[in-house]
């Protein structure tokens, strides 16, 4: 299967997909927005956490991004990646 993304809107219509499991949805979270995903997530949390990193981190031009999908600031916090989990 051959997919396009070419902006968050694509990357986030492709992941609510109902035929996209959450590993593949992840694996294309992980390539679009060049993060990490430490522990598996539900695919209810995934999008969750993608579009909540695409709002504060990739549509207000800001440079910096974090590296672990879940981290709720520019600076690590291992308890903000443990609350994506749940």
């Amino acid at each position: 299967m051959k997919i396009e993304i070419n902006n968050y809107t694509d990357l986030l219509e492709f992941i609510k997909r109902g035929d996209v499991t959450v590993k593949q949805a992840t694996q294309i979270v992980c390539k679009c927005l060049k993060v990490l995903v430490i522990f598996e997530m539900t695919k209810e949390n995934l999008i969750k956490e993608t579009e909540y990193h695409i709002n504060t981190f990739c549509n207000n031009g800001q440079f910096e991004r974090p590296i672990f999908l879940g981290q709720l600031e520019l600076d690590v916090n291992i308890k903000d990646i443990f609350k994506a989990k749940n």
